[in-house]
């Protein structure tokens, strides 16, 4: 389980959100995806904020914590030609743009190189 539970962040629970609250999709006026995920903490205790974002062609991992608010980042691809999400509801597959009246329970991250094909990553939220 990768995000921390609505309950554990601050702020009050909409709970007509079909995200829950660790996690923030947004897309840039060139259609360019970022995932945002406020996940448990590596060493166990507290929590990081870990942002993937597309450079040019590369994809960039950012990443803060309760602990050192100064952002680590750090390439973990190039030569993507493609960064895409879709959230699973009751609805079945969707874009994060379109409506639904049903809460998300994972979100799927697809990424294409050029020279070497896809990658999928489904994560349960």
């Amino acid at each position: 389980d990768e995000c921390i539970a609505d309950a554990l962040l601050s702020g009050t629970i909409d709970e007509t959100s079909r995200l829950p609250k660790c996690l923030t999709l947004t897309r840039d006026q060139q259609l360019r995806e970022t995932v945002t995920i406020v996940r448990r903490h590596p060493a166990g205790t507290g929590y990081s904020t870990v942002r993937y974002d597309l450079e040019g062609n590369d994809l960039i991992r950012f990443a803060t914590s309760d602990r050192n608010s100064q952002s680590d980042s750090v390439p973990l691809l190039n030569d993507v030609v493609s960064f895409q999400t879709r959230l699973l509801s009751a609805n079945g597959w969707v874009d994060f743009a379109e409506q639904s009246d049903s809460r998300v329970t994972a979100i799927e991250i697809s990424i294409e190189r050029s020279e070497s094909g896809r990658y999928t990553k489904v994560i349960a939220l």
